[in-house]
């Protein structure tokens, strides 16, 4: 992976060399989502990135409030994964309004946990309960035009704004306890409608949350040197 990224420097670097020479636009970015996943996958001490997948958290709230979603719980020792296997089904890097045009799919995502305290309903479905939690996200699609900009020091690629995002889920499973009368009842409510239900209402959920995913996603790409290589496409 540091060969790969000293290549893209070095293309980078070079006044009077044609990354396409090299390497195509579109290959280029991929190569990127490449040592990003890689940074998420095993962390990086040199960009200062913690392994995120699987990330861990000891003690974890979860405050959903949306006229048909409204949800707070508690998480004691969760684990997230299923992050680093992203597929990126396909990346156009658009020169003249310096963004990227991309479909990117995360096969499953897993969040579990050893204990969890939780209240709220979604779509009119009332969720209570207690004990062990464990979800799967399967087959989460997402469709975005992304704008880019430069970083305040100068050096990282940042997001400056999602364009027309829209994202679809095949399914959701639940191994949920919650009173240890209805768990099996509401694991297969969630099976059978809720994907259905928070698909239908993606756009909302988006334009809804778009400003906090965009900012978290920006803490990442903040600790990357990437905007050599960007600004060498141009």
């Amino acid at each position: 992976m540091k060969i790969l990224f000293l290549i893209l420097f070095t293309s980078a670097t070079r006044a009077t060399t044609d990354v396409e020479k090299f390497l195509s636009p579109n290959a280029v970015m991929r190569q990127l989502f490449e040592i990003f996943r890689n940074a998420i996958k095993n962390g990086s001490k040199e960009n200062n990135v913690p392994v995120l997948d699987p990330f861990v958290n000891l003690q974890n709230e979860f405050n959903i409030d949306h006229p048909n979603m409204r949800l707070f719980a508690n998480l004691t020792n969760s684990v997230y994964s299923g992050l680093g296997d992203f597929q990126l089904k396909k990346i156009f890097f658009l020169k003249e309004e310096l963004a990227v045009d991309l479909t990117l799919l995360f096969p499953k995502l897993i969040m579990e946990s050893d204990n969890y305290q939780m209240k709220g309903y979604i779509f009119g479905l009332p969720l209570f309960g207690q004990g062990r939690l464990r979800f799967e996200v399967k087959d989460l699609e997402i469709k975005s035009k992304i704008h880019l900009t430069l970083s305040e020091n100068g050096i990282a690629t940042l997001i400056e704004k999602f364009e027309n995002p829209q994202f679809s889920v095949r399914k959701i499973l639940s191994n949920t306890e919650f009173d240890e009368n209805i768990d099996c009842i509401i694991n297969k409510i969630v099976k059978d409608v809720l994907a259905t239900y928070i698909t239908r209402f993606n756009k909302y959920i988006i334009h809804t949350y778009s400003e906090t995913i965009k900012h978290f996603i920006n803490v990442f790409l903040d600790r990357f040197d990437t905007w050599r290589i960007i600004s060498s496409l141009l």
